[in-house]
C-alpha cells in the first residue's frame, strides 16, 4: 500500500474516533480522541470553533470520559470515569483569549473524588447563579441530587 494512502486513512480514523461538543453558542469545541500515552482511554481539548488549531488539554486518563456545556457556554463539565465503580465531575471555566486558543480554568471537582462505588452525574446547570446540578449514585442507594456553587478560584487535579 502506498505510503499517502496510509497516512490518509490513518487520519480518517483518528477523525472519525474524535467525538465532538459543540458549545451551545457556537464558539467552542470540546472534542475527544485517543489517549496515545498507553494507547488507552481519553483525552479532552478544547479549542475556538473556527480554528483547526489542537486546542488546551482538559484532561486525560486510561477509561473514559464525556463532558456538557453550561448553556450560557461559559463551563464545560467534565465527567472522568477513573473506573468502573468510579466517576468524578470537574468543571472547567472557558473563555476567549486573544490567543487561537481558549483559556480553561478549573473551578470546581465533585466530593470525594476516587470514592469507590460513587459515580456522580451531571443533571442540570443554574449557571445564572454559577452553580451545578449532580446525582450522587452510590451502589445500592437511590441517587441523591445535590447543588454545587462553582468555585472562581483554581483547584488542583485529583
Amino acid at each position: 500500500m502506498r505510503p499517502w494512502l496510509i497516512a490518509l486513512l490513518a487520519f480518517c480514523t483518528t477523525a472519525l474516533a474524535q467525538e465532538s461538543i459543540p458549545s451551545p453558542n457556537g464558539r467552542f469545541v470540546a472534542y475527544t480522541s485517543a489517549n496515545p500515552t498507553h494507547g488507552i482511554g481519553k483525552q479532552l481539548f478544547v479549542r475556538s470553533a473556527h480554528s483547526d488549531a489542537a486546542g488546551r488539554l482538559l484532561l486525560a486518563n486510561d477509561r473514559s470520559l464525556g463532558a456538557q456545556w453550561s448553556p450560557d457556554s461559559r463551563f464545560l463539565a467534565v465527567t472522568n470515569h477513573t473506573d468502573p465503580h468510579v466517576s468524578v465531575v470537574l468543571v472547567f471555566g472557558i473563555r476567549s483569549s486573544q490567543k487561537v486558543v481558549p483559556d480553561a480554568e478549573l473551578l470546581f471537582v465533585s466530593p470525594d473524588p476516587g470514592t469507590f462505588d460513587t459515580k456522580w452525574v451531571v443533571s442540570g446547570w443554574d449557571a445564572s447563579h454559577r452553580a451545578i446540578l449532580l446525582e450522587k449514585h452510590v451502589a445500592g442507594a437511590e441517587p441523591q441530587p445535590k447543588r454545587f456553587s462553582i468555585g472562581s478560584k483554581s483547584l488542583q487535579l485529583p
